[in-house]
């Protein structure tokens, strides 16, 4: 996860889904977290092209925003 951005479990906890997920960053001493999209593995791309990659950050860091937001 921290060489790429992101991580992926294919199929490791339940047969059929995959799950793409990217840390959320905390404050020092913060609870770490990360935010994930779950798909059935049919649709899995295993060659996750850089744009969803770019999608999922987008959608984390506006997940941050609105959660700092909202105190």
């Amino acid at each position: 996860m921290r060489r790429r951005g992101f991580a992926v479990n294919d199929q490791l906890t339940e047969t059929g889904l995959t799950a793409v997920g990217r840390a959320r960053e905390t404050a020092a001493g913060g609870e770490p977290s990360c935010r994930l999209t779950a798909m059935p593995t049919a649709r899995f791309d295993r060659d996750l092209p850089p744009s969803r990659v770019g999608a999922i950050s987008a959608a984390v860091t506006r997940i941050e925003e609105a959660l700092t937001a909202r105190g």
